[in-house]
């Protein structure tokens, strides 16, 4: 035991911190974060358990009624005029003994108290991880343990998914691939990101519990720098595609904090899948967990991208995607303030409760006869590369077919990797392809390229002109 707990200076709750202070723990809290109430924390318990010194207290207390007048005078009342001081009512005291360097006591209170203060323990912020159970336990760049998190998950995924998934969007070699094609798959968003979503000097983190089969996942968690709970959103509804009932059932495939309207503060864009059949969505969440968007999209979403795309001095989102019931990658381009409704279908797979789509572009990309053998069901947009010459360059994810696209969304090349090129000319030494890579076929697949203009599809390069109301549905396009 100290001298100082002996002699009952030790304060061992908030309660009995903000008890001696005459104001609410609220209070308490508030003073701690904006005017350095020095505060002590108990490494390794549970919820941060929280001590405080009578003798800091009062020195934080001089400290703050010495300021300048303004700064005095910004003091609650409670700072100034506390029980605990009023009983004491030192500088009163000491003003009638006549002393002449009485002018220094101040001045040696307030370098005491700044020296407590910069020499107290601060809390770490988060910078490592790790998985114990189903708890993420949270450390500093030392690997010291901050907080844990119990995700009360049975399931939880293990520590290496997240290690894939942490911080920023990453490649990773294929598990399963389709053909020595497919040996990388689409980026992967993170699960786990510490950033300042909402510029408040202190790192949030932002975690998405997995389950290893991915059902029952508890959606996405922001939590604050010392573990706090802020707010949590979770994805997905009941919706209908073409009559079919599909259940709520949705999983985060990926989170990416990213600045889309220039205010300072991070938006959340999320990407959704359920969990196991097609429809899928672009959500935008503010850095206060609250919906700023949605777009059902019935295939998975598998890349973004941003940029000032059509020259207004705004930023724009590209999404890149597949779109299950044509078979075919597809991309999506959004007006961050308006992302809603689902995309173009069949009247057969139309979403009964999502509207017309808000996208401003939606396309869909010829198959090669080189997919189609590789992997019949579908191809997709594995990842969307901005150029610096005003382009987008859409990799495709079986065959590796290069769409070179500009900013205005009209195909301008189409090129094939060489992967694509060897594993042509494999099949058609093999006698499974009869084509030739001439400059007809690069033209081809150029001229295959369709547009959804808000009634149908067209070749034409357009924009989606529909406005909403009544949900016009498509004829479906060709393979």
């Amino acid at each position: 035991m100290t001298a100082q707990q002996a002699n009952g200076e030790l304060l061992s709750s908030w309660k009995e911190i903000s008890d001696y202070l005459g104001c609410d723990e609220r209070t308490c809290r508030r003073w701690e974060l904006s005017l350095g109430l020095p505060i002590h924390r108990m490494e390794g318990t549970a919820k941060s358990r929280v001590y405080a010194y009578k003798g800091e207290l009062e020195g934080w207390r001089k400290e703050k009624l010495s300021g300048a007048p303004g700064e005095k005078g910004g003091l609650s009342p409670e700072i100034q005029h506390g029980t605990e001081y009023k009983q004491k009512n030192i500088p009163g005291k000491l003003k009638h003994t006549g002393n002449k360097f009485l002018w220094l006591i101040p001045i040696a209170a307030v370098f005491v108290a700044a020296v407590i203060y910069l020499d107290r323990p601060s809390p770490g912020e988060p910078a490592d991880f790790g998985i114990k159970g189903s708890r993420l336990i949270v450390l500093d760049k030392n690997g010291k343990k901050l907080w844990d998190y119990d995700t009360k998950l049975d399931m939880l995924a293990p520590e290496e998914k997240y290690r894939q998934q942490f911080q920023v969007r990453r490649l990773t070699t294929e598990s399963n691939p389709v053909f020595p094609l497919s040996t990388i798959n689409p980026p992967l968003l993170p699960f786990l990101v510490y950033k300042d979503i909402d510029q408040d000097g202190r790192l949030e983190v932002l975690f998405c519990p997995k389950t290893t089969d991915e059902y029952n996942e508890t959606g996405l968690f922001c939590l604050d720098h010392q573990g706090t709970e802020i707010w949590n959103y979770k994805p997905g509804r009941e919706l209908d595609f073409g009559g079919l009932v599909y259940s709520g059932d949705y999983r985060i495939a990926g989170i990416e904090p990213y600045d889309i309207n220039g205010d300072g503060t991070l938006e959340i864009f999320m990407l959704t899948a359920h969990q196991p059949h097609s429809p899928s969505g672009l959500v935008l969440l503010d850095c206060h967990g609250k919906l700023l968007g949605e777009f059902l999209n019935f295939g998975r979403i598998s890349d973004l991208a941003y940029g000032d795309f059509n020259g207004d001095g705004k930023t724009e989102v590209a999404a890149g995607c597949e779109n299950d019931e044509y078979g075919k990658a597809s991309l999506a381009v959004f007006d961050p303030s308006r992302i809603a409704g689902s995309s173009p279908q069949s009247k057969d797979l139309t979403c009964g409760r999502c509207g017309d789509g808000s996208e401003e572009y939606y396309i869909l990309f010829p198959r090669t006869d080189v997919d189609l053998i590789l992997y019949p069901p579908k191809e997709n947009i594995k990842a969307i590369h901005v150029l610096e010459n005003n382009r987008l360059e859409l990799d495709t994810h079986v065959s590796h077919v290069y769409f070179e696209l500009d900013f205005r969304f009209r195909v301008l090349e189409v090129k094939g990797s060489d992967l694509f090129r060897e594993a042509h000319r494999e099949m058609k030494t093999a006698g499974k392809i009869k084509s030739e890579l001439t400059p007809a076929y690069w033209e081809a697949l150029k001229n295959g390229v369709l547009y959804w203009n808000g009634k149908e599809w067209t070749s034409t390069p357009s924009m989606n002109l529909s406005e909403g109301g009544a949900k016009i549905t498509s004829s479906q396009p060709g393979r």
